[in-house]
């Protein structure tokens, strides 16, 4: 569920600089944060699941079993 991210930071130049690249990074990472979280209420429009419930399971990349996914109001139906 959770997107993830693994990268390296290249701390070079005056101290200055230093701190505009982590900030720049740590910017582009909240932004992310946003969008996925934007995708995370569309996707609970309609059902029984609050955001709450799904930004706690997110980190841990849990899924749930097509049932309840039904039960949850997330999916219309089983095939």
């Amino acid at each position: 569920m959770s997107a993830s991210l693994q990268t390296n930071i290249l701390l070079a130049g005056t101290l200055t600089a230093c701190i505009a690249n982590l900030k720049a990074k740590l910017d582009e990472i909240e932004h992310s944060i946003q969008i996925q979280n934007e995708g995370f209420a569309n996707l609970i429009v309609g059902s029984s699941v609050t955001l709450d419930e799904v930004l706690k399971r997110a980190p841990g990349n849990r899924y749930i079993e097509a049932t309840e996914a039904k039960n949850l109001g997330l999916i219309e139906g089983l095939i």
